[in-house]
């Protein structure tokens, strides 16, 4: 992908979730000094009775199209 170009996967997969699932993915805030991309990764905990919350998981490559995040 040219840097001239708008990745959109995300804007795109949002508008066919919303029509037929009225589901949206979730919106990540990055607070670092150079624009990132980010799209989370769904996680759940692998054992249930352990304490804590699972970890968040970020995407180093588009999971729809492939194409690598800018700022990962």
């Amino acid at each position: 992908m040219k840097a001239t170009e708008r990745h959109d996967c995300a804007e795109t997969i949002n508008a066919q979730l919303k029509e037929k699932y009225n589901t949206v993915l979730t919106p990540v805030i990055s607070w670092s000094a150079s624009p990132r991309e980010l799209i989370v990764v769904a996680t759940s905990k692998a054992d249930s009775a352990r304490r804590g919350k699972p970890h968040t998981v970020f995407a180093s490559f588009c999971p729809f199209c492939g194409v690598k995040l800018e700022g990962v």
